[in-house]
């Protein structure tokens, strides 16, 4: 069963009359519709409110009178707010090289060995440039695999197109690294 309802000439005409002046609600109660309908058909229609409606809307208490309209500058516009405190906006922002929530959890220093979610070791050489590149395991810089780091520290760059393998064929722990390398 089809239960789209599709719009009459009658009621496109009321709505092109009535749409710029009353709410989407209102409207929907005249033309007996769901206002989401009420705002597809004036969309698809390209029907806007008018001024007079805007207007009249700012006056009503707490509803879009606080709202920035199309072209309207804010009053701080050009001002820098990290020197510029009222209340406790000071003592509540970020502090340089402070960290805090997930981010004091998560961070480990310099030199730390971890397993990622493949099997390999990886280590962490160097901090990520926050804002500037990937963090975490996405950054082989900052987190190469172990034994390709133990590589390059021993014998120089990885030969282009060459892959370094364990013996085994299976993933080595830290000592397994620096036994190979003998």
């Amino acid at each position: 069963m089809n239960r789209r309802r599709f719009w009459s000439p009658a009621e496109l005409a009321k709505l092109r009359a009535l749409y710029p002046v009353l709410r989407a609600a209102d409207l929907a109660l005249e033309l007996h519709r769901p206002v989401d309908a009420i705002l597809r058909a004036a969309y698809k229609h390209k029907i806007r409110k008018s001024a007079e409606f805007w207007q009249s809307q700012m006056e009503r208490p707490g509803m879009i009178a606080h709202q920035f309209q199309k072209g309207q500058v804010p009053a701080n516009k050009g001002q820098r707010c990290p020197g510029w405190a009222p209340g406790r906006m000071a003592e509540t922002q970020f502090k340089k090289g402070e960290r805090t929530g997930a981010a004091s959890r998560n961070w480990v220093p310099v030199g730390t060995i971890m397993l990622d979610s493949e099997g390999y070791l990886r280590i962490k050489i160097r901090e990520a440039v926050f804002g500037k590149e990937a963090t975490g395991w996405g950054n082989a810089d900052a987190w190469p695999q172990l034994h390709r780091h133990i590589w390059a520290q021993e014998r120089g760059p990885i030969p282009r197109g060459h892959v370094i393998a364990f013996k085994t064929g299976k993933h080595a722990t830290e000592a397994d690294c620096a036994l190979q390398l003998q």
